[in-house]
């Protein structure tokens, strides 16, 4: 137990830093989080562009000469 490393224990309002957290959960849970993250950040990539382009078509089509009637 002498050669293990410890993980730095700093304390925070909520009770534990996240290092700690991290370092406590496994490398599998670790892999499904950081997949999950991955994932979100795909999600919401697609959300700007859908936001975009409809940003444009509405644009466009406001742009659009009116009809006299």
């Amino acid at each position: 137990m002498q050669g293990r490393i410890k993980p730095p224990q700093t304390a925070t309002v909520e009770g534990t830093h996240l290092h700690n957290f991290m370092f406590r959960i496994n490398s599998v849970e670790r892999m499904e989080l950081v997949d999950k993250v991955k994932y979100l950040g795909h999600e919401l990539k697609e959300l700007i562009i859908f936001i975009a382009l409809s940003t444009l078509l509405l644009l466009g089509i406001s742009l659009l000469p009116k009809s006299p009637n």
